[in-house]
């Protein structure tokens, strides 16, 4: 994450404004969102929304393998083990909110 970025969030939330962050899409994976979290989360003092990328067919332009290998790293990035997992592991976090992308994959897991 950039420097710049959090030097700017963490200034922004120490001057009193309400701050908040969007995570969406998710593009690295589980693992990469939950440390951003966690890097995030001193930095704001508002909500940190977490959302899958929706409609990924829709939104690649497949013109190469290249395109192709990247839509299935993406998609295995965020299949629904990878969502629910993350689900179980940041849901007693207060300031995460979830974006319906993962909300609908946990009520109907």
């Amino acid at each position: 994450m950039s420097c710049e970025i959090t030097t700017r969030l963490a200034y922004a939330t120490e001057q009193g404004y309400q701050t908040s962050v969007s995570m969406e899409p998710m593009l690295a994976g589980r693992e990469d969102a939950i440390a951003t979290f966690r890097e995030l989360l001193p930095l704001t003092n508002g909500t940190i929304w977490l959302g899958m990328m929706n409609d990924m067919d829709k939104r690649f332009n497949l013109v190469t393998d290249q395109d192709r290998q990247q839509l299935e790293r993406i998609k295995s990035l965020q299949s629904a083990d990878e969502m629910l997992a993350l689900y179980a592991e940041l849901l007693h976090e207060p300031q995460v909110r979830w974006k319906d992308s993962i909300l609908d994959l946990v009520k109907n897991a």
